[in-house]
């Protein structure tokens, strides 16, 4: 693969790449300064440096025609690179050759590593010490990039040691993630240094007693990985509970902790596949999957989700589910940014956004109608507000950093086709990053391509300071869940999701007319919500408060959910929905409340106990829903998986093991896992292919004349 070719397919994975400055054999930099250069073969080629990485392939293509012997250097915002420097480390860590096979390793020409990462949140770029003093390396990560294959130093090469489908491992903290992988090879990462200015990122400097089991179990889930040495794991938590719990757990308690996630390997729960997980988390949800008779929220009548309710139930038979869910919608479409929620946990706080998903097993669920139902309100107040349903993720920035600050809805009907074009479509490269960034309300910059006028080169640019989002869309369950992977569970994609996934539809009803009634009933719905927004607009922004009760409940709930996540077995299914799901309890409890109208200036919006209760019972079945959808999502992998093996036997009869396991990008435990499943399926049989004087494993199918010779 020549520079052009790899730099093409790093920028369709979503990697923004740049051009580098080469050297000759000898090492010496081909800029300028020559033998002066005091950063020979990796700095950048052009102007702006950092800030020109693109995924444009148009651009792409005409820096390395221009300059075809440039290296190739990525962005690591996303995907941080462990750049170990130490020689000695990087041979210590070669030892263990599953690490290749979990993550995108790189041989360095100085004889490094490269470990490739990858986190939903950019994280800081630091140095990275040993306990003895001695630079480790770098974390490269937020506002860095590295040099990637087929670059060259001098006549040595950054090498590829990883089967070229392999891609990055994603952690939760990398700096978490390399604390606890060196002690299993005799290293230590330096300590933050003593004091509680140094404490574990991501987790409070204090946690105070009532929520130290939770927390240090929630903290043990994030860093476990299978493989990881039981000593190491333990240090980890017993570092994290000496420096930051008050006071610190029992000694036996943070044993436990510790015992489920290593001792479970030998009792059948943290070790087993990712299949094995997902069918007993399947079972144990169907077990406590409440009953599917919907019934109002315990809400006043003549409150505006009850009223939408009723007002949508008399124009179609469509399951409550959808009007309830999309009442809520529209509440977070007019309130807009005027709600704050001054979550400590989130650096600006959080505001009321919503993303809706709607499934439905056919096209009975009148799920369209359901959506042009809550639309036609949205569009009688603004219809300036909503987005173009199907553009770029460059058109898509351009049209917020249009709207910037106020509300954009993005109405998607049929969001299969958005979720193919998000993983398969060159120009939706970046597209998925860019939507999370946009619903978490940070600001976003990117600069888009070159402008030219009249032989002048003018640069193109977005920046959305004050995003919100909000997205209404929809979908039949199975199509939806053949585009989804396990991944978009896991990086937080689809929690961010509110689901209304009802499993059974109403009687169907016969058709009626628009009367005069119903008529009625919809203008006076216009009328609130426009009275809602008008309140809140001439209001201002208003700080949610609540009381020590109702932010006492809360906190109950939050973590009751995030226990349950890490003791199911499906930990990393359920994990990062019960986190989301704990920030819509409190949204839909913001926006229950403002539904009542806006405070007067100088009061906050304050949340009453029946209020949030009220969440509560909401946010259980939407995350009944979203179990039961990554359920489904996992088991659907896991097949789809299973099916690309056979069909790759049948392709290539006694095709080798290795060559399967890199194809398919699985570790050495689940394709031990798939294996077995398909002999036990009689899909294929295995035996000895000697290749080049070799013995090695290899697979032929079953029943097709092409069994083992």
């Amino acid at each position: 693969m020549n520079r052009t070719e790899a730099a093409l397919a790093r920028a369709r994975a979503g990697e923004p790449v740049l051009p580098i400055w080469w050297t000759d054999e000898a090492g010496v930099c081909q800029c300028p300064k020559k033998a002066n250069c005091p950063s020979p073969g990796k700095h950048p080629l052009t102007k702006n440096g950092l800030d020109d990485a693109t995924c444009d392939e148009q651009t792409i293509q005409g820096w390395f025609t221009r300059w075809p012997n440039a290296n190739l250097a990525v962005c690591t915002d996303l995907r941080p690179r462990f750049d170990v420097d130490l020689v000695e480390v990087a041979e210590a860590l070669l030892e263990d050759v599953t690490l290749a096979y979990q993550a995108e390793v790189v041989r360095t020409p100085s004889g490094g590593l490269h470990v490739v990462l990858a986190t939903e949140e950019p994280t800081p770029t630091k140095s990275l010490k040993l306990e003895d003093g001695r630079a480790l390396g770098d974390l490269k990560a937020a506002r860095a990039y590295v040099l990637v294959p087929p670059s060259k130093i001098g006549d040595r090469e950054y090498k590829l040691l990883s089967p070229v489908e392999i891609g990055p491992l994603k952690v939760p903290d990398p700096c978490d993630w390399v604390r606890a992988l060196l002690p299993a090879f005799g290293y230590h990462l330096a300590s933050r240094g003593a004091g509680r200015e140094h404490a574990y990122e991501g987790l409070a400097e204090s946690i105070p007693e009532g929520s130290r089991h939770k927390t240090l179990t929630s903290y043990a889930g994030r860093i476990w990985v299978e493989g990881m040495s039981p000593e190491a794991f333990v240090a980890s938590l017993e570092a994290v509970n000496g420096l930051q719990c008050e006071p610190p757990l029992p000694a036996d308690e943070v044993d436990q902790i510790a015992r489920w996630f290593t001792e479970g390997r030998e009792q059948g729960v943290v070790g087993r596949t990712a299949q094995q997980r997902i069918e007993e988390a399947q079972r144990q949800l169907a077990d406590k999957r409440p009953s599917t008779v919907w019934r109002p929220l315990p809400l006043g009548d003549d409150h505006f989700v009850r009223r939408y309710v009723r007002y949508a139930q008399s124009r179609t038979d469509a399951p409550p589910q959808y009007h309830e869910a999309l009442a809520l919608v529209q509440l977070s479409a007019v309130v807009g940014r005027s709600v704050h929620i001054p979550l400590a946990a989130k650096p600006d706080g959080m505001f009321c956004n919503l993303w809706l998903l709607m499934l439905g097993d056919s096209t009975l669920f009148r799920k369209t109608t359901s959506e042009d139902l809550a639309v036609d309100l949205l569009r009688a107040i603004d219809h300036e507000m909503f987005l173009a349903n199907d553009q770029s993720p460059q058109g898509f920035l351009e049209e917020m950093a249009f709207r910037d600050g106020g509300p954009s809805v993005w109405h998607r009907d049929e969001f299969r086709s958005f979720l193919s074009q998000l993983k398969h479509a060159s120009w939706m490269a970046g597209g998925k990053e860019l939507l999370t960034k946009l619903y978490d309300g940070s600001p976003y910059y990117r600069r888009l391509r070159t402008k030219k006028h009249k032989g002048q080169e003018f640069p193109d640019e977005a920046k959305v300071e004050t995003p919100y989002l909000v997205t209404i869309a929809a979908g039949v369950t199975s199509r939806i869940i053949d585009v989804l992977t396990i991944d978009d569970v896991i990086d937080g994609f689809l929690p961010r999701f509110i689901m209304a996934y009802p499993k059974e539809r109403p009687p169907r009803r016969p058709a009626g007319t628009i009367t005069e009634q119903i008529e009625a009933e919809r203008r006076s719905l216009i009328d609130l919500l426009g009275a809602i927004r008008s309140g809140f607009a001439a209001r201002g922004t208003c700080t949610v408060q609540f009381s020590p009760e109702v932010w006492r409940r809360w906190n109950e709930y939050a973590g009751e959910i995030e226990d349950e996540a890490a003791t199911s077995p499906a930990p990393e299914l359920f994990g990062p929905i019960a986190g989301r799901q704990a920030d819509h309890a409190l949204k839909v409890a913001a926006l229950l409340q403002a539904a009542g109208g806006a405070p007067a200036r100088g009061s906050n919006l304050l949340i009453e106990q029946s209020t949030l209760e009220a969440s509560i019972e909401l946010c259980e079945r939407l995350r009944k829903d979203a179990e039961g959808l990554a359920m489904e999502v996992g088991s659907s992998t896991s097949e789809r998986r299973l099916m690309r093996f056979v069909d790759m036997v049948k392709r290539s009869p006694g095709i080798q093991r290795t060559d399967v396991a890199r194809a398919l990008k699985v570790d050495k435990r689940e394709m031990d896992s798939l294996e077995e499943t398909a002999l036990d399926r009689a899909l294929i049989s295995c035996g000895t292919k000697n290749t080049r004087g070799r013995s090695a494993k290899g697979y032929w199918c079953k029943g097709n004349g092409d069994e083992q010779p």
